[in-house]
């Protein structure tokens, strides 16, 4: 049986478990998931504390995480491949926009020529060429 010692600085109970290179491995049994390595006692100390902080962090943001807003652009690769999945066709090339048709409908739609569109654009593009709007989640 693998010996282990239980010590305590009256804040931290670490447990030690001497490993083959002449370190320890930390556990702490009032801790679950705490597991890390220190080469002395007094390391093992400073270690666990670290470990213990880092892992109350990572489960608070786990338990608690920030609500995302809502994307306000999308890529105007995406815009273009739903207006062509509604049967929209790309019609003209223009200095600064393009222009999309939906034969369908009789309409057309200029949409910009940068990378990424405002959502707000992107639904009244939508909207003029008769198509519904893309989801931006």
């Amino acid at each position: 049986m693998a010996r282990k010692y239980l010590v305590s600085d009256g804040k931290i109970a670490p447990e030690l478990h001497p490993a083959e290179e002449g370190t320890y491995t930390v556990t702490a049994p009032l801790i679950p998931d705490l597991v890390t390595e220190a080469d002395t006692i007094e390391d093992a100390f400073e270690t666990a504390r670290d470990a213990a902080k880092a892992l109350s962090k990572a489960r608070a943001v786990v338990a608690n995480p920030k609500p995302q807003p809502p994307p306000n652009r999308m890529k105007r690769r995406d815009l273009e491949q739903c207006v062509g999945r509604c049967g929209c066709t790309f019609l003209l090339r223009g200095y600064k926009h393009d222009i999309w048709a939906n034969s369908t409908f009789h309409l057309t739609a200029p949409t910009p020529r940068h990378n990424d569109v405002k959502t707000t654009a992107a639904k009244t593009i939508c909207r003029e060429l008769g198509v519904p709007p893309p989801s931006f989640r």
